[in-house]
């Protein structure tokens, strides 16, 4: 095939995501690693073009999408 990409995604100790992700590939069927790709390979042909929300880091994102829980230590939201 053509060139391989390797991505590495790394959560800390608030694996709100990391449950979701599990739940939703085992319900269909696929490892986690294909359900990222699916992921980003429906990403890529969607047509949203909305604009995103600006943040300060990547954690900040996922907080604001509801992907994460904020971090009770430093964020008491």
């Amino acid at each position: 095939m053509g060139t391989k990409i390797r991505f590495c995604l790394e959560f800390d100790y608030r694996k709100v995501v990391v449950g979701r992700l599990h739940q939703k590939a085992e319900s269909l069927g696929l490892t986690l690693g294909q359900l990222i790709e699916r992921f980003l390979v429906e990403a890529l042909e969607g047509d949203d073009d909305s604009p995103s929300i600006p943040v300060e880091a990547f954690e900040d994102l996922l907080v604001t999408n509801g992907l994460s829980a904020p971090d009770m230590r430093t964020d008491p939201r």
